[in-house]
């Protein structure tokens, strides 16, 4: 007998970051980005890779908490995952 169900991922506090507004070093979030909307780092990436490989699916993805760090504008223009 079928049941009905919703599968929900959470990714909480992603708090993007502009590498140039860290002025003394230390990094506010793993999710650091370049002026040119390029990622400082493989942090993303190896997150994306894992929901791929392990064929992880939701229905509905919920970002509670902060997407961003400082309220970055320039964060709206990066690719976040596949269209």
């Amino acid at each position: 007998m079928p049941t009905d169900s919703l599968k929900v991922a959470v990714v909480s506090d992603l708090h993007f970051v502009n590498r140039t507004k860290i002025n003394d070093g230390s990094h506010h979030s793993w999710l650091t980005f370049n002026e040119d909307k390029t990622f400082t780092n493989n942090f993303w990436q190896s997150l994306i890779q894992k929901i791929q490989r392990e064929s992880i699916v939701a229905d509905i993805l919920v970002c509670p908490g902060d997407i961003t760090t400082h309220s970055e504008k320039k964060c709206s223009g990066i690719r976040l995952g596949k269209n």
